[in-house]
């Protein structure tokens, strides 16, 4: 992420000093031109942008090693299911048309699913899926895996109402 930001301060360094001795920089020893001043500022200032883009680069490298270093065991779910609220997230973005923008329905047709108790989510959509209601959501949750469902559910039951 830092490397970028080195190179191209890298490269405007460069290019400046190459500007300055095309302009005649240091050519002339009997006068200083106004540029050659402005110059002086220019790459000094970006000469120290440099070392500190540098800097802060080794800074956070040696901040994420040492935070990937603490947590590598693998975490269990904290959730009934198994699910992932976070793909469970990605995947609501299908629901917002009915359910409301967070699982909040604005209207009583549909139900909010904000907070809703997890195993309700579950076994609700599974018995969707299996055709057991015949409602519009049957065909929403045909699609789904078990997994798919357990994510969905975990979203919906860690929002609040």
């Amino acid at each position: 992420m830092a490397v970028p930001l080195i190179v191209s301060s890298a490269r405007l360094v460069l290019t400046c000093i190459k500007g300055f001795f095309a302009l005649g920089g240091y050519t002339d020893k009997n006068r200083i031109r106004p540029h050659e001043v402005d110059m002086h500022i220019v790459i000094t200032a970006l000469a120290l942008s440099l070392v500190l883009s540098v800097a802060g680069a080794t800074a956070a490298t040696a901040a994420e090693t040492a935070s990937d270093a603490v947590d590598t065991a693998p975490q269990e779910s904290t959730f009934l299911h198994g699910g992932d609220p976070a793909r469970g997230a990605e995947m609501a973005k299908l629901c917002i048309s009915c359910h409301g923008h967070q699982g909040r329905s604005v209207t009583s047709r549909y139900p909010s699913l904000a907070g809703m108790d997890e195993t309700r989510i579950v076994e609700g959509m599974k018995s969707l899926r299996a055709g057991e209601k015949g409602h519009m959501m049957a065909n929403m949750t045909r699609g789904l895996s078990d997994q798919d469902i357990a994510d969905l559910a975990a979203y919906f039951s860690s929002l609040d109402p």
